[in-house]
């Protein structure tokens, strides 16, 4: 009797440890997975994400994951492909979303991507509407880099007031205490100057495009402007994580967590 109970036992163990390791590997792929996903529609190119070792179900238990590293796959040299390096350190769940104790990271943003990301906002209605008249306030339809000049050239479809305003504007990206500010080289509306308080709207509009929210919460520490796209190195500590800085609706984000449950 007492080596079948043994035999039982020692069964008993190896069952659990086995569930416990699929369910760890069935855990650890899916959410990698959905989270490859999610960053490979943003990147529009393949990206790879690794996860800390620490156990999966762990993390949940406790509401804290160590890090995430994405990075994009950047050996096709490219240049309409967005370009992606970030790590993020000791993600916290809160009620307000998470909280990202560090983030390091650079990249390389075509401006072919920031165009094609803003008729796809516009088109899915899931702009942030700042004046009511319009979910984004401007929606970009070409944009050219000058390296030489540190200048970016943009047209686009502004509104103002109740108006879709055709605007074309030569902004020049500066760094203030590590973040961005945009001194607007020369901005016409129907081919001519606009007033500084129409101006500022249009600015404003133009820079929710060229950098999402999240950009606010984080430091850059450099910023360059070329030809075809922006050049930048970002770091932020104690960074929100939630639907404000990163654009993400409750729907989107059922929709994600659906996804990652599947």
């Amino acid at each position: 009797m007492g080596l079948i109970v043994s035999l039982t036992a020692a069964a008993l163990v190896l069952i659990v440890v086995i569930a416990g390791v699929g369910s760890e590997l069935y855990l650890r792929n899916n959410v990698k997975n959905c989270l490859q996903q999610s960053f490979g529609s943003i990147t529009g190119t393949s990206t790879s994400v690794s996860l800390s070792k620490t156990p999966m179900l762990w993390q949940w238990a406790t509401g804290t994951v160590p890090s995430v590293q994405v990075d994009t796959n950047d050996s096709s040299g490219d240049t309409s492909a967005m370009k992606l390096h970030v790590k993020a350190e000791d993600l916290k769940n809160n009620d307000q979303g998470s909280t990202a104790k560090s983030i390091q990271g650079n990249g390389y943003l075509p401006f072919s991507r920031i165009t094609d990301m803003s008729a796809t906002q516009n088109s899915s209605g899931s702009g942030t509407s700042t004046s009511g008249t319009s979910q984004s306030g401007a929606t970009i339809t070409s944009l050219t880099g000058n390296a030489a000049a540190g200048t970016v050239t943009v047209k686009a479809n502004a509104s103002v007031l109740i108006l879709d305003v055709p605007v074309t504007a030569e902004l020049k990206p500066q760094l203030q205490n590590g973040k961005i500010t945009f001194q607007a080289v020369k901005l016409s509306a129907f081919g001519i100057g606009v007033p500084s308080n129409i101006a500022q709207v249009i600015i404003d509009g133009l820079r929710s495009q060229l950098f999402p929210p999240l950009f606010d919460a984080l430091n850059f520490q450099s910023l360059k402007v070329t030809d075809s796209g922006v050049e930048f190195v970002v770091d932020g500590t104690d960074v929100p994580l939630n639907s404000q800085t990163t654009g993400s609706s409750n729907t989107q984000s059922n929709s994600s967590s659906g996804a990652c449950a599947a």
